[in-house]
């Protein structure tokens, strides 16, 4: 009696995978009070981040958090702005 030999599996292709580049640094909303830092990535799907001035290459600090943690005022083109922190973590900061 012969066996019937199951057919060896093939190894899938190697299918391109589109990988997101990594970025150095650390969200925006991970800085803690007096801490400074520029910006290196900012969304540019949040138009209004970008007329506030939340722009690669500006310097940004951190200035005060609220006692619950949520807003924090950022200081930002010389001027203190508040906002949340939900906001703050699609900017990244080197």
């Amino acid at each position: 009696m012969q066996r019937n030999k199951k057919p060896a599996r093939k190894a899938p292709k190697n299918t391109a995978q589109k990988i997101a580049p990594r970025i150095n640094g650390r969200p925006l909303s991970e800085l803690k009070p007096g801490e400074a830092a520029t910006i290196v990535k900012a969304p540019q799907s949040n138009q209004r981040l970008a007329e506030i001035g939340f722009v690669a290459g500006e310097r940004v600090s951190l200035v005060k958090v609220a006692p619950f943690g949520d807003p924090v005022v950022v200081q930002v083109l010389d001027t203190p702005v508040i906002i949340r922190r939900a906001e703050l973590a699609e900017v990244w900061v080197d």
